[in-house]
């Protein structure tokens, strides 16, 4: 038991039921349960072109003050879309299957997100393909290795996979999926590069319009060096791949889209399977995430606080057989094998925007060339009781465009649920001045309310 700010004493127990409860006693000695509380969202005002005002009421406190918060971001912004892994390797070998992943995804989903696992003694072909493409590239994925890959998928849901075994430690997790703002194309386009040893432009604005990010798939037929960087950038990284080691590559583009690549051999391609045009950032010169530590799960730098994924290149120098793991933040996963030819991660990170890695030697690097957008959470507001009212002001929004916002509250019993969304639109035009009845407003500002 303790007593509160208000003088009144809490009690945790055990109920007859052997249920945990959380309660208060009164002034009149009663107890009173404490639950979650509730809240609800009211209509946002103070809209101008950058700016805006979400606004919140507590519904029920449930039982004590309690504190909330709003959540917010562009409608239709997220685009990347975590799930808990789940296994969807095909019963089929040697031969273009359907995986049908429209039980794990939502109608209207454009991609999957995959992470290719072979804890075999020998290497084994893999390919992937969307579901009625006429692409035909399969190789090896070597063993005792692990990255990751994207594909685009049919309306259906469906992308197609080719195999050469079906041992339980070969392995296809879905991890994630993609939305309106990741395109992907039934053929992909031959974006190969002709001069080695150099950065090289790779020119994609016919292919992937108004893109932001490039999705390229890594294949080669020997042992060949390669890299890719955002254009501008001075990174000037570049190792071996074999096969289809590294898989699938995202990468940043500037304003024409063009990013820059690099190979050691002209037997190693680049093929462009699809594009990004909203819900990610691209690092100009990627961050070093890299560990210190060998041979224990660690958590890597932060993320900014509006990331849901980070897209992380892996840089094993010089090449060699050492481990590595990346996971979620508390996650169980344990996928933990080599890093020896170049790939690349797309990793989930938590609610404090944490994702854990594991090395086996500090050769192997951590590189975040960019990441996924979610939404922009506030502060915890506090001191809050049944209908009392709060308010958050937005700024550095953009002009003309539509938000979505959420809000939620929480007390000793834990967090109520997300409230459903609202919605609003910032005001378009260049700043200047009009005339409401008596009064010389800017532009950008908006009258709330009655006799405002």
């Amino acid at each position: 038991m303790r007593l509160t700010e208000h003088g009144k004493a809490k009690v945790n127990g055990i109920d007859e039921y052997g249920r945990t409860i959380v309660g208060r006693i009164t002034e009149f000695g009663r107890i009173v349960g404490i639950v979650a509380p509730t809240a609800e969202y009211l209509a946002a005002s103070n809209i101008g072109q950058t700016v805006a005002r979400t606004n919140g009421k507590i519904s029920e406190d449930g039982g004590e003050s309690c504190e909330a918060r709003f959540r917010w971001r562009k409608k239709d912004y997220q685009t990347f879309f975590p799930i808990d892994p789940v296994e969807v390797t095909p019963g089929t070998i040697n031969e273009w299957t359907d995986v049908d992943i429209s039980g794990y995804v939502p109608v209207g989903a454009t991609g999957a997100l995959l992470h290719l696992v072979n804890n075999r003694v020998s290497s084994d072909d893999i390919g992937l393909r969307k579901k009625g493409s006429e692409d035909n590239r399969y190789q090896e994925l070597r063993h005792n290795a692990h990255c990751w890959a994207a594909i685009g998928i049919d309306n259906n849901r469906i992308f197609e996979a080719y195999i050469e075994t079906t041992s339980e430690d070969f392995q296809i997790w879905l991890v994630g999926y993609t939305t309106a703002g990741v395109t992907f194309f039934t053929n992909a386009y031959d974006k190969s590069l002709s001069d080695t040893f150099q950065w090289k432009d790779i020119d994609c604005h016919t292919e992937a319009p108004n893109a932001i990010g490039l999705i390229f798939e890594v294949v080669s037929s020997g042992t060949y060096s390669f890299g890719f960087r955002k254009k501008g950038s001075s990174d000037n990284r570049y190792e071996a791949n074999l096969g289809h080691d590294a898989f699938t590559v995202i990468i940043g583009c500037d304003d024409s889209q063009v990013c820059q690549g690099y190979i050691g051999s002209t037997d190693l391609d680049f093929y462009l399977v699809g594009y990004i045009t909203a819900g990610a950032v691209f690092n100009t010169n990627a961050t070093d995430l890299s560990l210190e530590t060998v041979d224990n799960w660690l958590d890597l730098a932060s993320l900014p606080s509006n990331a849901v994924m980070a897209f992380i290149e892996v840089f094993n120098t010089p090449p060699s057989d050492n481990k590595y793991g990346l996971r979620k933040n508390g996650s169980s996963e344990d996928i933990y094998s080599d890093g020896i030819f170049y790939p690349w991660a797309f990793v989930e990170c938590d609610n404090d925007k944490i994702i854990e890695g594991k090395i086996e030697d500090t050769g192997i690097d951590f590189f975040l060339v960019g990441y996924a957008l979610t939404w922009t959470e506030t502060e915890w507001q506090n001191t809050l009781e049944t209908d009392d009212e709060y308010y958050e002001d937005l700024v550095d929004l953009e002009p003309g465009t539509e938000y979505e916002f959420q809000t939620q509250a929480k007390n000793s019993a834990g967090e109520g649920e997300w409230t459903a969304s609202a919605y609003f639109t910032t005001l378009i035009g260049q700043p200047t001045m009009r005339r409401w009845g008596g009064s010389i407003l800017p532009i950008g500002a908006q009258r709330i309310g009655k006799g405002w």
